[in-house]
């Protein structure tokens, strides 16, 4: 060409292109033929071989062949390079695929490789945890390419809308979108690509969608309720699927995340005894996991035998050792839990048991330590006349100070075998001590004990010394243990040691006017009394003195009558103080910021103490005296109780004296009463014309009350929707402080709101109610729905038809309707010959839970008609209550529960009551439940309740569970929580009442449970 020889250049073109058609400068060839031709001026031809090249180079199938190039690097990255090494594992590099993919994309292949190739992009951003980046390519991929608008020939094969479908969700669930990916999943599962090429995704899906809700470990009950119910529909339309026994396994772990061990046990013996999960690799931790739920229920001979079967039949198992440690552990705390019960005995016999078993467990000085301790304990219990646990209430024990003496030998000894065994260990040191504290407070050997002492080593030296301290130096310690009565003889408690002889001095104290200047009644034994002559002294030798012994006496004060008294018991080098009161009266006081209340109470005779003189300070004065009444009571108001931060009361009656003091820091205003009134009328609407009638009740305030004043007059005015008044009359109330009055509407009364107002001229008080005016007539025709429910799981169609006829039931045939479900599309439809429209409307694009408002309207005459149909994962909820949350320990109640649809409307269903004692944490174990007792119960289709009566004998906190099956099979549950209280309820006092609320006029009753010796109680 460039000689000139033009056409022998396209000879050798035509040649090149004939005898080398699949030539790789064929392309060349053509665009070299075309140049010569335009050489020559043929330009037609020439251009016909342009344009040919032109479209094949811009054609799909060339795009494709480029896109193929970055495809091949972009594949090789997704599926991974073989690592370096023995394995042949590959590892993917998703940066590198995406580049490439990104890439291929801009070369605008043909739609089914854009399509795969979008498809990788999307799943390439999830396997690099960019979420939100995935989740938003694969919405945009299905929008684009699935969907009623998209036409069949862009719409994905069915292969790549699975995958999409399918891993949207994992990325939705991946990202904390739970919900969504529960929408995802399930659309997926009832979409035509699922059943045409749904394959092994189908089960994944299904098994996954109880992930949705937290499963293993579901947040709450109600999502715990519904993952099981998922993974149970998994495994009854898969049995044969790999993951089964994983399903089964993680219905035993959402429980057991509940504490609900009962239902864990059962789901794990499930698992472990089907004959098709024997060689999936969750058994041997379904039996581990089984050992677990036992421990828990604090039975632990079958934990025990759960984790043997693990170990006999799975010894390769990677838990194997740490299953073996367990079961150590175990059988420690079978030993613990009996300790813990005071079944000394037997705690004894288990761990003597461990220490053959196991003697070189860490633990082993400890347990010498505990056989000690058990052995003192018991002793401990002989010499006060405990009763031993679980004996009946009925017997009274005796002390066996014979019987103490032994075991608190017995318990040196064990003490003994500890040091000599574990020389310079830390419990070999507290045994030591603990020999010597024995010795010295229970045995009454006390050069024992010091010898004892002195051989402490260890952590517990430093106390031994201080007990070596305390066992030679004097000591010298007074207490009043209590306030004393007139007929008791008054004593001090005297604790000496070494000291042969103490001298003992009176002093009477005017407790009045020692509050008038200090405005308390505490603090007597800070005074410096020695200056004062003391009213009576003497010597006092202390009985049964004995080197080192610490003695405990009761010291008779020689005092007259009631009083206060300073008592000072010195020796040679120590001194102490304290105060004694001899009294019988005592006080309760309560104050608010308007009003104090004092409550003084004989406690000699066990009555209201009348007269009893009171003095009322604010910390810095005297601000009132006063006295209490007949009935031992002083309720009075005072101005300066708005100021006062702390409130101290003193009250004394011929010698008689007590005192209290009540904080009043932060404590509000109470919010007295105010003046109320009610008025109404018999309905809310009228036509004119028609008569109202009025009635109303009024009530004020005195003395802090509601009252009334028969015959009082009120003025009741009438007002129209214009302000005008209408009608006037004066009205006086009734017998009952109520009023009534009746008018007549005007025939022209205009239409709108009127007011009727009751007041008094020249006063305050006023009140008011209204109705309306309103002219209304029949509409001849009648629009409704029917529904055969109003509760759907996502997904159902809603069903029923629209109504359409006049009051007298004749049918309007052929008239045009509009209605819709929530925000989808209107639909238009004609009435038949009933006057009906049937619809079936589908659900699938809402949330699975959530109202939606059906709306019909009959534009003609605009009547409009609808209802609310509810979306639900569950059919119904249940709920447990009772009357009160604390029952004595065998009283008989009733529980109730109450059965409603998501609408609020009851519902019939068959019920399993369960009551559970709940198993509070301890050494290891998580808290759970102990299935106590079971009933069936039905609730009633009216009503949806249910009772059941229950009785509980033993004290403890307890749960009332009630279960039932919905429609849609899955668990529904309600619980309540309640206190059984019992002998050894630390609140001995309870007031428990059924009813909480009373009307005006009701007697209200309350049970008041005390479990000390009888006495006065006080209710306000």
């Amino acid at each position: 060409i460039h000689q000139g020889q033009l056409d022998a250049a396209l000879d050798n073109f035509s040649l090149l292109e004939k005898e080398h058609p699949k030539s790789a400068w064929l392309s060349r060839s053509r665009f070299g033929r075309g140049a010569a031709l335009s050489k020559q001026r043929n330009y037609q031809a020439a251009a016909a071989i342009y344009k040919a090249e032109s479209e094949r180079l811009l054609s799909n199938g060339r795009r494709d062949e480029l896109t193929g190039i970055y495809l091949e690097f972009a594949d090789r990255f997704f599926e991974g390079e073989p690592e370096k090494g023995p394995t042949t594992r590959k590892q993917p590099d998703y940066t590198q695929a995406l580049s490439f993919y990104t890439q291929a994309l801009q070369l605008k292949p043909s739609r089914s490789v854009r399509q795969k190739v979008e498809l990788r992009i999307a799943r390439c951003h999830q396997e690099l945890n960019q979420l939100p980046q995935a989740i938003e390519a694969y919405r945009n991929y299905l929008a684009a390419y699935t969907g009623r608008k998209v036409a069949p020939a862009d719409r994905l094969p069915a292969d790549l809308e699975v995958d999409a479908r399918f891993q949207l969700g994992r990325a939705q669930l991946a990202a904390g979108q739970p919900a969504e990916a529960r929408k995802t999943w399930q659309d997926f599962l009832t979409s035509d690509a699922a059943k045409e090429a749904g394959g092994k995704l189908v089960a994944e899906a299904t098994y996954r969608l109880a992930h949705t809700y937290g499963v293993p470990a579901p947040p709450t009950v109600g999502d715990l309720e519904l993952g099981v119910a998922a993974l149970e529909k998994f495994v009854k339309a898969f049995p044969k699927h790999e993951l089964a026994p994983q399903a089964e396994f993680e219905i035993a772990q959402s429980y057991s995340q509940h504490g609900r061990f009962e239902q864990t046990v059962a789901a794990l013996k499930k698992l472990i005894a089907n004959p098709d999960y024997a060689k999936a690799k969750q058994v041997p931790a379904a039996w581990n996991v089984l050992g677990q739920s036992y421990a828990a229920q604090k039975k632990f001979t079958e934990a025990i035998a759960a984790w043997h079967e693990l170990l006999e039949k799975f010894p390769t198992d990677p838990s194997w050792s740490a299953v073996q440690r367990v079961i150590v552990d175990t059988e420690y705390a079978m030993a613990e839990e009996e300790r813990t019960r005071e079944n000394y005995a037997a705690a004894r016999k288990l761990w003597e048991t461990f220490l053959n078993k196991y003697p070189l467990d860490g633990r082993a000085a400890y347990i010498l330590l505990l056989f000690g301790q058990m052995e003192f304990d018991e002793a401990a219990r002989l010499e006060t006349g405990k009763p031993a646990a679980g004996a009946d209430p009925a017997e009274k024990a005796k002390p066996d100070p014979e019987g103490a003496q032994k075991l608190f030998a017995a318990a040196i000894a064990d003490w003994q075998r500890l040091v000599s065994k574990y020389p310079g260990t830390e419990e070999a040191s507290q045994g030591a001590l603990n020999i010597g504290i024995t010795l010295e407070n229970h045995l009454g050997k006390l050069a024992e004990a010091l010898e004892a002492y002195k051989k402490v080593e260890g952590k517990h030296q430093a106390q031994a010394h201080q007990r070596i301290a305390a066992l030679t130096s004097k000591q010298l310690e007074i207490v009043t243990e209590r306030k004393f009565r007139s007929n008791e003889k008054p004593r001090i408690k005297l604790t000496t040691r070494n000291l042969e002889n103490v001298s003992i001095k009176l002093y009477r104290v005017d407790l009045a006017d020692y509050f008038r200047k200090m405005h308390l009644a505490t603090g007597v034994e800070s005074l410096d009394i020695a200056l004062i002559d003391p009213d009576k002294t003497w010597e006092h030798k202390v009985e049964s003195y004995e080197k080192y012994r610490r003695t405990d006496q009761q010291v008779e004060i020689p005092v007259e009558g009631p009083g206060v008294t300073a008592i000072t018991v010195s020796s040679d080098a120590l001194e102490a103080t304290t105060m004694l009161v001899v009294s019988d009266i005592d006080i309760i006081v309560k104050s608010s910021r308007n009003e104090l209340f004092v409550f003084a109470q004989n406690l000699l005779t066990n009555k209201p103490a009348e007269g009893v003189n009171l003095l009322i300070s604010d910390g810095s004065k005297v601000f009132s005296e006063a006295a209490t009444g007949k009935d031992g009571i002083l309720q009075k108001k005072f101005e300066e109780l708005k100021t006062v931060t702390d409130l101290r009361v003193f009250a004394t009656q011929e010698g008689h004296a007590a005192s209290s003091l009540v904080n009043l820091n932060g404590l509000n205003f109470a919010v007295g009463l105010s003046p109320k009134g009610y008025l109404f009328s018999e309905r809310p609407a009228y036509r004119a014309g028609q008569l109202v009638n009025v009635k109303g009740v009024i009530r004020w305030v005195a003395n802090d009350r509601y009252t009334f004043k028969a015959g009082e007059k009120y003025q009741l005015d009438v007002y129209d929707s214009r302000g005008r008044v209408i009608h006037t009359e004066t009205v006086a109330l009734g017998e009952f402080g109520t009023i009534a009055a009746h008018f007549m509407l005007p025939g022209t009364a205009p239409q709108g709101a009127y007011r009727v107002h009751a007041h008094q001229p020249g006063r305050d008080q006023s009140y008011e109610t209204s109705f309306v005016v309103h002219e209304y007539q029949l509409e001849p025709i009648q629009f409704s729905v029917d529904l055969k429910q109003k509760v759907f799981f996502r997904g159902e169609h809603v069903t029923g038809k629209f109504v359409l006829k006049y009051y007298y039931g004749t049918p309007l045939a052929g008239r045009t309707i509009q209605y819709r479900l929530g925000d989808d599309r209107l639909y238009t439809a004609e009435t038949d010959a009933q006057g009906e429209v049937a619809f079936d409307l589908e659900t699938q694009r809402y949330s699975e839970s959530q109202p939606l408002q059906l709306v019909a309207q009959y534009a003609e005459r605009n009547l409009v008609t609808g209802e609310v149909v509810y979306l639900a994962t569950r059919g119904f909820e249940v709920g447990v209550s009772t009357l009160r949350p604390v029952y004595i320990a065998g009283e008989t109640f009733d529980a109730t529960v109450a059965v409603r649809d998501p609408a609020g409307k009851p519902v019939g269903a068959a019920l399993k009551f369960e009551v559970f004692e709940m198993t509070p944490a301890a050494r290891g174990l998580p808290a759970g439940e102990k299935l106590v007792q079971t009933h069936e119960a039905k609730s009633e289709e009216k009503s949806g309740q249910a009772q059941q009566t229950v009785r509980i004998e033993k004290a403890g906190r307890y749960l009332l569970r009630a279960t039932g099956t919905d429609r849609f099979g899955n668990p529904v549950s309600g619980a309540a929580q309640l206190i059984v209280s019992g002998d050894d309820d630390r609140v001995r006092l309870r007031i428990l009442s059924d009813k909480h609320h009373y009307k005006v006029g009701e007697t209200g009753k309350v049970q008041l449970h005390w479990r000390n010796a009888p006495t006065l109680a006080l209710i306000t």
